[in-house]
């Protein structure tokens, strides 16, 4: 099994913007360094046999610590989302030099965090995201509901995209409106979250899969857990919560045991 999208992090790097100086309380449980040892330990009590790491920080630097981390995982990552700054002018021959590392698969310029919808469509991005394309790279494309009309646009004058995975299924089901809008019904789109209208838009036929995370099974283990732990048994630190890709096979078929989870 391959985990398509999952983080690292060092804090002393000190460039995430949104962990590392514990100003969020929420953040508490995870504000520690999470590295590729740590990773692994999780990778392989659930059969997870590689893995592709995402930016986390928007630097250049952050994309040249994770290759340096995927480098040194003897083969459990196999790709690195990274990040550039594609409107710089030297955004071209960054990503040629990136790419020399042939574990770099993708860039991620977080348009969701850009405050101006049409951002994707300005012309200082073309060179590098015809750099994108001659390197066979893979370019997310992470948008809300405001970034739609730019991302039609932007579909239409990039007619060779053939897949989305969306980091959500609210993103996902936007691209499916957008890439139907701009009459590409083959692309592949992907979500994550298994929501209700994911799922109803997978029975249609429109939207291909979403991975569930399965938050209804989340809270009856925690519920189960606070139990054992008041009646004085003792509860495991770390407890691993399955998820479930759901395509249209799946629940037109409703066979899966972990379907019940899906609400």
């Amino acid at each position: 099994m391959i985990d398509a999208h999952h983080h690292l992090w060092k804090l002393s790097r000190a460039d995430y913007g949104w962990i590392g100086d514990a100003r969020n309380p929420a953040l508490a449980p995870i504000e520690r360094d999470y590295l590729v040892e740590d990773y692994r330990s999780l990778a392989a009590e659930n059969g997870i046999s590689g893995s592709i790491v995402v930016q986390a920080a928007q630097t250049v630097a952050e994309t040249r610590w994770l290759l340096d981390q995927a480098r040194a995982s003897n083969g459990l990552i196999k790709g690195v989302v990274g990040w550039i700054d594609m409107a710089a002018g030297d955004a071209p021959d960054l990503l040629r030099d990136l790419a020399n590392e042939p574990l770099l698969r993708s860039i991620r310029p977080m348009l969701q965090e850009i405050a101006d919808v049409e951002w994707i469509l300005q012309p200082k991005i073309v060179p590098a995201l015809h750099a994108v394309k001659e390197l066979d790279l893979s370019f997310d494309l992470l948008v809300r509901p405001a970034y739609l009309k730019a991302a039609l646009t932007f579909l239409t004058r990039n007619p060779d995209l053939v897949a989305i995975f969306a980091a959500n299924d609210g993103m996902a089901l936007g691209a499916v409106e957008a890439a139907r809008a701009a009459g590409k019904d083959k692309i592949v789109i992907v979500g994550v979250d298994g929501n209700s209208d994911a799922v109803k838009s997978i029975k249609d036929g429109r939207l291909n899969a979403s991975v569930a995370q399965l938050p209804y099974l989340v809270g009856k283990q925690a519920v189960e857990n606070v139990k054992k732990a008041l009646a004085g048994s003792e509860v495991q630190g770390d407890i691993a919560v399955p998820t479930l890709v759901l395509t249209k096979e799946v629940l037109d078929a409703g066979k899966e045991p972990m379907l019940q989870y899906v609400k």
